[in-house]
């Protein structure tokens, strides 16, 4: 579905990636409360969370496509397809859990090792 022909509803944000924070508009819902814009430092996020990791890669290359003055190509980083974002969050599960037995091996006391010989 294009996203022209999905309509937003009314608690919809916008976000973008600012380079050193994540930027989230909010629409103004009353006369009291004007539009504003909040900032999340990037280094506040959780780094390991590959929901996070996956979105902030696809603003980081949207940000960078656009500030060459170019639009984003189908099935690249900056516009992925849904199978290329499943793939990236599988492969960060991959990696940690080779990260995960790495550790273990790092950190094995000599009982473990024996054990597991």
């Amino acid at each position: 579905m294009r996203a022209s022909e999905y309509p937003l509803p009314d608690y919809a944000v916008s976000v973008w990636h600012r380079g050193d924070a994540l930027a989230i508009a909010l629409p103004g819902q009353s006369e009291a409360t004007g539009p504003r814009t909040l900032f999340i430092p990037l280094e506040k996020l959780p780094p390991d969370a590959p929901g996070w990791r996956a979105f902030l890669t696809l603003l980081l290359e949207r940000r960078h496509v656009y500030q060459k003055n170019e639009r984003p190509m189908f099935a690249t980083a900056a516009e992925p397809t849904t199978v290329q974002l499943e793939e990236m969050l599988k492969a960060h599960h991959v990696r940690k859990a080779r990260d995960v037995s790495i550790e273990d091996d790092i950190f094995a006391t000599p009982e473990e090792e024996t054990k597991n010989a």
